[in-house]
């Protein structure tokens, strides 16, 4: 189990600013003569940090473009170098950060008070700037004395390469319009250490650092709820069997298409027309094993006749023409299978030869068996590729709407053949006639298991995880590997290498945020419940306007004071007060024997 530790700020040995160097070398002599020698040197230690890029942030909370219940959180940014809020000093707040979040909302716009957003050039280095009225910051800007406390160090276990800088907003959002986060520079925005400048004509422009935007919804449409309703929505897993009972009276069409196959028209190689059916690799029951041939040419061994529809099974013949199709989409793939299987070739044909007696240096088994069974790093790449499905069309995979409506998470068995199917069509793009086998046998389908989600929490919530348990527990020791694969922004697709008993979703750790909690006498009321089990009215400790107030800038001293008992508590308190875990979701799956 990972933990957290929090530190009071990190600052570099030495501050950005100009610094002076002076040394003296004396040299005494045997005689009395003495030699000595001064120098001076200056250095300077700056830069212009002007924007930052994305390696340099490693998480905004809440996430950029999300929509959620954050009405009682206080947005925060991690910065991937600890020391950067603390390299500069901001004159007369020696002990401040020099960077700070300001939150704004689209009702500011329409007052008038933000007036405007737009490009800038600091010496060649392309910024935004922000143009707001005095009225906005005097009203919305953290107290000089709050900036210490808004800003910390979090680091995992005793790994001191996983510190980041955090730094926090005094600002709830507003779930009456939309709300956007910027991280401005405090040089020369505060002046006698206390007061924030006037500004020229009520106006002040900042330098924007970074910013990101996000909406808030009612708190039943959290997380938690949203994805219940979507597990709440269907039967649970994906209703299809690998092949399809004998039908009973009725349409066998409508038959077919309730159990998720679809009914297509199918073209046949001798000009002949007919329908034929289709399927994905997602199953309702688990498959059986099935081998694919050593070498096809063409798709048609695949096909498959069911007697009691009259109709053809096209699902396998098509997932190999798809691993051909996408095989042959990439020229150094081909090139790379091609000459592969000219080595194989050339390589059994030796091997052959020297046996019987007709190549005076003949290649031994061993060596002829490891050269055959190389896989060039691009071929390894591309099955590595399909075996977990990406790349591959989703009308492939789900092939009937209705087999995954919106707002729903479907279970499924992987049918390991079908995949097998996709990569040997894939490596006949590079098949030699007349070469009698593939370059190498085909790697396993390492996965039997996975779960389909479509919702808009996928995309209202890019952090989301998802973990399988072999057992209904809560314990972490049981987990199964897994890989996911974004098949469009609202679904996801989850692979477990084994049938999962329990199915964890949750948001990732970068996912942990601050903010306040219901009181459970009173769910209207939010409060404080700090680690020392100090129950806190964060109502009593809005700084302007009371509860309820549009602006919601809280007085972060004094919630500060109240939590830890302490006239001068150190931010790390405050921020392990704060700290929410995200939020968590369990479902237990209960598998058809």
């Amino acid at each position: 189990m990972t933990t957290i530790s929090f530190l009071d700020s990190l600052k570099p040995m030495l501050q950005e600013g100009t610094y002076t160097v002076n040394s003296t070398v004396t040299v005494e002599k045997p005689n009395p003569e003495v030699y000595q020698r001064s120098s001076i040197l200056k250095f300077k230690i700056g830069g212009d940090v002007a924007r930052l890029s994305p390696p340099d942030i490693v998480a905004m909370f809440p996430p950029d473009g999300s929509l959620g219940e954050y009405t009682e959180t206080m947005p925060h940014i991690m910065l991937t170098d600890p020391y950067l809020p603390y390299a500069r000093v901001v004159e007369k707040l020696t002990s401040a950060p020099w960077l700070a979040l300001l939150l704004v909302t689209d009702a500011d716009l329409v007052a008038g008070n933000v007036l405007k957003v737009e490009p800038f050039n600091n010496n060649g280095v392309p910024i935004e700037r922000v143009t707001i009225t005095s009225e906005l910051l005097l009203s919305i800007a953290p107290y000089a004395e709050d900036l210490p406390l808004l800003t910390h160090v979090r680091q995992l276990g005793d790994d001191a390469a996983t510190r980041t800088a955090v730094i926090m907003c005094s600002r709830l959002p507003s779930k009456e319009s939309r709300n956007t986060v910027l991280l401005i520079s405090l040089l020369g925005l505060y002046q006698d250490g206390t007061a924030i400048i006037s500004g020229n004509g009520g106006e002040i422009t900042l330098d924007v650092i970074a910013r990101w935007s996000f909406s808030c919804i009612d708190p039943n449409d959290s997380f938690e709820s949203r994805m219940s309703s979507a597990l709440n929505s269907a039967k649970p897993l994906l209703g299809i069997e690998p092949s399809p009972p004998p039908p009973p009276s009725g349409d066998p069409g409508k038959l077919l298409r309730l159990g998720g196959w679809s009914l297509l028209p199918f073209h046949q190689r001798d000009g002949g027309e007919s329908f034929g059916v289709y399927r994905g690799p997602f199953v309702a029951v688990e498959p059986p094993v099935r081998e694919v041939p050593s070498a096809l040419f063409s798709s048609d061994g695949l096909l498959e006749f069911m007697e009691h529809y009259a109709l053809f099974d096209l699902s396998y013949a098509a997932a190999w023409e798809l691993g051909r199709l996408m095989a042959l989409s990439s020229a150094a793939t081909v090139k790379a299978i091609v000459s592969a299987q000219r080595d194989t070739a050339r390589v059994t044909t030796q091997a052959q030869a020297g046996a019987n007696g007709l190549w005076r240096r003949s290649v031994s088994p061993a060596s002829s068996q490891a050269t055959a069974a190389t896989i060039p790093s691009a071929v390894s790449a591309m099955l590595e590729r399909l075996c977990a499905l990406s790349d591959v069309p989703f009308v492939y995979l789900v092939p009937d709407p209705g087999m995954l409506p919106r707002e729903s998470v479907r279970f499924f068995y992987l049918d390991a053949h079908w995949i097998r199917c996709l990569m040997a069509g894939a490596i006949s793009a590079g098949l030699l006639p007349g070469s009698g086998g593939t370059i190498a046998q085909l790697p396993p389908v390492w996965a039997n298991f996975g779960v389909l989600i479509r919702s808009s929490v996928v995309a209202d919530f890019p952090s989301l995880e998802v973990n399988g348990y072999l057992e209904e527990t809560t314990s972490v020791t049981t987990s199964v590997g897994a890989t996911s694969v974004r098949l469009s922004p609202q679904v996801l697709l989850i692979l477990f290498e084994k049938p999962v008993k329990q199915v964890d979703f949750s948001l990732h750790a970068t996912s942990l945020h601050y903010g306040f909690q219901k009181d459970d006498s009173n769910s209207n009321k939010p409060h404080i419940q700090s680690g020392k089990g100090v129950a806190l009215d964060k109502t009593s400790y809005y700084r302007q306007g009371g509860y309820g107030s549009s602006k919601c800038i809280l007085n972060v001293r004094e919630i500060a004071k109240a939590l830890t008992g302490s006239t001068t508590p150190p931010s790390r308190e405050l921020a392990r007060s704060l700290l929410l875990p995200p939020s968590n979701f369990c479902v237990s799956i209960t598998l058809p024997s």
